[in-house]
């Protein structure tokens, strides 16, 4: 009804800016409703038929109300809604590479990094690239610590060492400062481990602009265990004994074993097995 009406669906006067081309100064307008409500006064104060005040003054609202839409024509309303200029702005896929990705909880037990390949396309069958490059130009990155360039999503491995979420990021923002970047498509399991503060780095988008379109990869209630926290000494005597304590974190391992090793450059100095209570263990 509000289509036939005023020609527009409610999508867009919900997402539209509504604007007047032509408004008067408040002076002029109250004039304008003085001047009206006179003359409206004048008719309505003797009429040929002796209506009862209520259904007088009915009437004096409804020419108010015609007279107020004719206005508002007058005054010629105008309705701004963005739209994405096919293929001149650019929209950046970021996909998570880090080694989390590897792991088999997604749809039919695949990797989360095979998921993120059908999702995107594989080569085989068009995907979510596909249909987005028919309004964008897609620029496609692999992130883990850094973020690198890539051609397709062949070139995901699932290797990187670390889940930089902040500093995947903040090469957007750079990127935005650059020249024209609709948004940011992000495909991660959300295991961030850097050390960057991810959502400082998104409200810096938001008040560029520049939406994130996160699409999280995994189960929800997927086995998980993190090495939180690790604290020692900074400094050390020689031949001492020296004191580490550890924080691990885990999602139903409660009550199994795990075995810790201590490293140095590469070479394993001790191994111990721990045996793990509740939702954290020290």
């Amino acid at each position: 009804m509000l289509e036939f009406l005023l020609k527009y669906s409610p999508v867009v006067f919900k997402e539209g800016n509504l604007t007047i081309k032509f408004l008067p100064s408040v002076l002029t307008l109250l004039g304008l409703a003085l001047v009206i409500g006179l003359v409206l006064w004048l008719v309505y104060r003797k009429t040929t038929l002796r209506i009862k005040r209520p259904l007088k003054i009915a009437f004096i609202g409804l020419k108010f109300l015609v007279i107020a839409l004719l206005l508002f024509a007058l005054f010629e309303p105008v309705i701004t809604i963005s739209s994405v200029i096919p293929r001149k702005s650019s929209l950046l896929v970021l996909v998570d590479d880090s080694r989390s990705m590897s792991i088999e909880d997604a749809g039919n037990k695949r990797s989360r990094t095979g998921f993120a390949r059908t999702l995107l396309g594989d080569g085989t069958n068009p995907g979510l690239l596909a249909k987005l490059e028919q309004n964008f130009k897609i620029q496609t990155y692999k992130f883990a610590s850094e973020v690198q360039h890539i051609k397709d999503c062949n070139n995901l491995a699932a290797q990187g060492a670390a889940s930089n979420l902040g500093r995947s990021l903040n090469f957007v923002a750079e990127l935005g400062n650059q020249g024209l970047v609709a948004g940011v498509v992000l495909l991660t399991d959300g295991a961030d481990n850097g050390d960057t503060d991810p959502l400082e780095t998104a409200d810096l988008l938001q008040s560029k602009n520049l939406p994130i379109y996160a699409v999280g990869i995994g189960s929800e209630q997927s086995e998980d265990i993190e090495l939180a926290k690790v604290a020692a000494n900074h400094s050390v005597i020689e031949n001492s004994v020296v004191e580490i304590s550890a924080l691990i974190k885990n999602k139903m391992f409660d009550s199994k074993e795990v075995e810790l090793e201590l490293r140095e450059e590469g070479a394993i100095v001790k191994k111990q097995t721990e045996q793990l209570r509740g939702a954290a263990t020290r």
